[in-house]
């Protein structure tokens, strides 16, 4: 990949003060039609604030992407219409900013985020379960990281549990579509278990539970090929388990099965 010249990020960041200046009118106009017709222009606003927020951020300035981001999620959370879309705009921004957060080191500040985007899920999961089922599970699994990131390895664990609980109520509804991040969560809890609490009998049923529903999606000559790649991390994870532990038999037997499905994966 050829690196960006310094020209050339000058001239973006350039472009990006522009497309600033030009939002700043646009946002000021919809902040005044707001004031008449409120769920009309109030998503507009909302869009144009975090189309500013991107732009902040092409420019550098993180600091004005994340309080931008923020007016956005301010001016959705004040929206009373009845457009459906408008929520998981909302929660869309809310995870841009989390990922913002998350790269720049800010873990508190992407707690305290997460903790908002969960609650508002869980609302919307306690009136339609199969429908906001999977977002709560989903924000439960990146506190567990974001928990076991932060050295807090007690909380990391309940959320970890909770994801799964909380995809057992959906799961079988479509294996295919639902299962893979159920594995992936499991993987997750074991890694927990082996590395941080040294709980080696827990990370291996954790493991297993993972590779079992990697073989299970497999069965289908159809789908293989969408959970081969899920399957094989998770044999690894379980070989790396078991060559720490000193048991070499099963770690063969994790590695032949690997590189069956490696095979198959390449042709």
């Amino acid at each position: 990949m050829t690196p960006i010249s310094t020209t050339q990020s000058t001239h973006a960041s350039k472009a990006a003060d522009v497309e600033i200046a030009r939002l700043e009118t646009e946002i000021a106009r919809y902040g005044d039609l707001v004031q008449r017709r409120p769920n009309t222009y109030r998503p507009k606003l909302a869009e144009a604030l975090f189309a500013q927020a991107c732009e902040y951020l092409e420019t550098g300035d993180q600091r004005s992407a994340a309080r931008k981001a923020l007016e956005a999620i301010d001016q959705y959370d004040c929206y009373s219409g009845r457009k459906s879309w408008v929520i998981h705009r909302k929660f869309a921004i809310m995870q841009w900013l989390i990922g913002h957060y998350n790269r720049t080191k800010q873990l508190e500040q992407s707690e305290w985020m997460l903790l908002r985007l969960l609650a508002m899920q869980q609302t919307l999961f306690n009136r339609n379960a199969m429908l906001y089922g999977e977002n709560v599970a989903v924000t439960q699994w990146q506190l567990g990281n974001l928990y076991t990131d932060l050295s807090r390895f007690g909380e990391a664990e309940q959320m970890y549990r909770s994801a799964l609980e909380t995809r057992s109520a959906f799961d079988d509804e479509d294996i295919h579509r639902y299962k893979p991040a159920t594995a992936q969560c499991w993987r997750s809890l074991g890694s927990l278990y082996e590395v941080h609490l040294h709980d080696n009998t827990k990370a291996e049923i954790c493991y297993q539970h993972a590779i079992e529903i990697g073989r299970t999606l497999c069965e289908n000559p159809y789908e293989r090929c969408n959970h081969l790649r899920g399957l094989i991390r998770s044999l690894d994870y379980m070989r790396d388990l078991y060559e720490r532990t000193g048991e070499e038999t099963k770690a063969r037997a994790c590695n032949d099965e690997m590189q069956t499905w490696m095979a198959e994966l390449e042709e």
